[in-house]
């Protein structure tokens, strides 16, 4: 013991060197062990997340089939299936963000305040992650994981392990696999407004044969002659 403190009085620039070096590399093996826990857990998840967009992406192209000509079903619809690529070699951030999207879109979209098209609101059976008896198993593990995240992403967050993170290509963050319960539809949304169809003029004015400029007011899109944002979704009137 006395030998060890005359090395770190005498060489104090070294012994911090050293120091440093064993704290890093047994941070980084345990985040690193935390990082493949947490993607051991999503195996599961993920299988049910790929097979389910996968069939949500064939109802909703059989859905544009039949609404071709009804910009603010298609326009909505083709939004969603934009982000429906190349699923089997998504990574994990990629699923937990889709699956996201597909829950917002339940839980927000305009498409379910037309009342022309009431039939639509059967696509809100596309929910992912809902509170029912078969799911309960899937919701545990899901809660499980998200549980991790959480625990992972607060280690992470402050230096010096966030240094670590990025000097070994660690994951920086994840993102919650969330789900619809307890939520309620929001008056505005990235995805879609919410709002009174009756108060909205579809029509042209006859008298003006020219094309109506609308700008967007979530994303600042600028379009022609739709009542539906084509880039976010949004309603504008």
């Amino acid at each position: 013991m006395h030998l060890f403190f005359d090395f770190v009085m005498k060489f104090p620039i070294i012994f911090l060197f050293i120091a440093l070096g064993i704290y890093t590399y047994i941070t980084y093996r345990i985040l690193k062990k935390k990082v493949e826990k947490i993607e051991k857990l999503f195996n599961p998840i993920k299988d049910y997340i790929i097979a389910n967009l996968k069939l949500i992406k064939n109802v909703f192209e059989q859905t544009l089939v039949n609404y071709q000509g009804i910009e603010e079903v298609t326009n909505e619809l083709t939004r969603v299936l934009n982000e429906l690529n190349d699923l089997d070699n998504a990574k994990t951030d990629t699923l937990i963000r889709l699956a996201n999207m597909i829950n917002d879109f339940v839980l927000n979209s305009a498409i379910f305040t037309l009342k022309k098209h009431p039939e639509l609101t059967s696509l809100k059976g596309i929910e992912l992650f809902r509170n029912t008896q078969e799911l309960k198993e899937l919701n545990e593990r899901r809660l499980a994981f998200n549980e991790l995240i959480t625990d992972y992403n607060h280690d992470v967050i402050n230096p010096p392990n966030s240094f670590i993170v990025k000097l070994f290509n660690l994951k920086e963050h994840y993102n919650l696999l969330e789900n619809n319960v307890g939520k309620t539809a929001k008056v505005a949304s990235s995805t879609a407004i919410k709002t009174n169809f009756d108060n909205i003029n579809y029509e042209n004015s006859e008298n003006n044969k020219d094309e109506i400029k609308k700008v967007c007011p979530n994303c600042k899109t600028e379009f022609h002659n739709s009542k539906v944002c084509p880039t976010c979704g949004s309603i504008v009137a």
